[in-house]
């Protein structure tokens, strides 16, 4: 017998005893789930080692609040049952496991969007342990902000649960550092990827990619991955793409064939204030908030912008009923223009668009800006606990493990749903969805309400293409200060 025989038959030896062992093993480990460590490999290029927590709840309720929408997002915390949908089965296997390796049982209560904030203010008011854990907008209606029910000491600091693993991938680490107060860096909400609402209310750029290959344009991933995608480059793409394609002017006509380089609406106007890294409101060295626009890059920013918005045929501000012609999501998926700022959760929409499309952050605003921002929107759905829970730490082992399988089994299968669409299933989109969740961006101020009324009149300002913001920001300064001061009172106030 040759010796590349022997070597052969040796190598095959050790393999099979490899695999037995290997399966030997598999069935140890799912034998004592509750009290071993599992490793886990992630979709992503790293791997993760996770280590689940001893906790055994004897079969009893684990109760989350969530919320019923009407504007085409994803709202499901669990399925009764498989659907055969991927995703709905994903958040199905998800809790099952949750179920089984901690012993309890996920119960989800709902309630309309809008009327979360009553629900939990009568709940938590009247001392009641409804709920161990609950997910709210950062904002809805005019007034009503998820910071100002911080502020009423009816969440607990997240930062003190020790069982949270806050410096895990599977926590939103923009937020985290973003809305962390004081010296002690007090955290009232955080966010991940057990709801997929928190996901598809992320803002970012569509743009039409047949529009791009029509007009010999390079499409942008390369410039987003190397770094140089910036708001002057978008600002050139934009003014390439507006065409009059034979229309007497770029009025708006339902009928008409012109094509825009931009459209969109005041939401996509502050993704890319955003966008450009600055924000309303920034933090001292003792983590105080403080309002951070009064600088002349803020005031650059709002020029350029203004000056692309203001010119007909780059932009088009539209946003009519989602089910009018003159919507931005509609005006881009009837191939009319080159890129619209829209929510992720647009490409459930989009899957029936005639065109292929891409998908891209927000672009920064210049170069040497360290990192892309990726907006999210004021109805997306942040992590609370309660201070009614009389056991915050046990929800927070449990949410933490709940928010890490999320990330390694459902957010994955979200990112094959989106990119459903012909033409967009390529390495360089899902490299784009994975840095859009990584850039997730909540500004403090819109969250505590501080800044909403300045926010607002910034926007609509911009959004008409006036960029004399500092008239503005003088005008509602002393109410923010005031507002800042009375916040942080109530944290830390005698």
């Amino acid at each position: 017998m040759g010796k590349k025989t022997i070597a052969f038959l040796l190598a095959l030896i050790l393999l099979v005893v490899f695999v037995f062992s290997s399966c030997a093993g598999d069935n140890k480990t799912s034998q004592t789930a509750d009290t071993t460590a599992v490793q886990d490999t992630t979709e992503a290029e790293e791997e993760e080692r996770y280590i689940y927590p001893q906790l055994d709840l004897g079969g009893e309720d684990f109760t989350l609040l969530g919320t019923t929408t009407t504007w085409g997002f994803y709202e499901y915390l669990d399925r009764d049952t498989m659907t055969g949908e991927v995703l709905d089965d994903a958040i199905y296997n998800r809790n099952r496991f949750i179920e089984k390796t901690f012993n309890l049982k996920i119960a989800v209560a709902e309630e309309i969007i809008d009327n979360v904030y009553s629900k939990i203010n009568t709940v938590i008011k009247a001392g009641e342990d409804a709920y161990d854990a609950i997910f709210c907008p950062g904002w809805t209606g005019d007034t009503t902000y998820l910071g100002s029910y911080a502020a009423q000491h009816m969440f607990y600091d997240l930062s003190k649960i020790s069982e949270i693993n806050f410096d895990g991938n599977w926590w939103n680490q923009k937020l985290r550092t973003e809305g962390a107060l004081g010296k002690d860096g007090a955290l009232f909400f955080a966010a991940c990827d057990i709801n997929i609402f928190t996901l598809q209310g992320t803002w970012c750029l569509f743009f039409n990619e047949k529009l791009f290959e029509d007009l010999n344009l390079e499409r942008p991933y390369k410039l987003v991955k190397d770094g140089t995608w910036t708001f002057d480059k978008f600002a050139e793409l934009v003014k390439a793409g507006a065409n009059l394609n034979g229309d007497d002017s770029f009025s708006w006509n339902a009928n008409g064939k012109c094509i825009y380089g931009y459209t969109s609406f005041n939401a996509g106007t502050l993704t890319l204030l955003l966008g450009s890294g600055e924000r309303f409101v920034s933090k001292d060295d003792q983590g105080y908030p403080v309002l951070a626009i009064e600088t002349q890059r803020f005031y650059d920013v709002c020029t350029k912008v203004a000056d692309l918005l203001s010119t007909q045929g780059y932009y088009l501000n539209a946003n009519e009923s989602v089910d009018s012609l003159f919507h931005y999501e509609n005006i881009f998926m009837n191939g009319r223009a080159l890129f619209t700022c829209a929510e992720l959760k647009a490409a459930s929409r989009l899957r029936t668009m005639e065109d292929p499309y891409g998908i891209v952050p927000a672009p920064k605003f210049e170069e040497a800006q360290k990192e892309y921002y990726s907006a999210k929107t004021r109805q997306a759905f942040l992590l609370v606990i309660p201070v009614t829970n009389p056991d915050p730490n046990t929800t927070g082992a449990v949410m933490d493990a709940m928010a890490y399988v999320s990330y390694r089994d459902v957010t994955p299968v979200f990112y094959d749903v989106t990119l459903s669409q012909k033409g967009l299933r390529n390495e360089e989109s899902i490299e784009m969805l994975k840095l859009i969740r990584d850039t997730q961006y909540f500004d403090a101020g819109i969250i505590y309400g501080w800044t909403s009324a300045l926010n607002g009149a910034i926007i609509s300002a911009v959004d008409g293409g006036n960029s004399s913001v500092a008239s503005i920001i003088e005008r509602y300064k002393k109410q923010i200060d005031s507002s800042i001061q009375k916040t942080m009172d109530a944290f830390y106030g005698e």
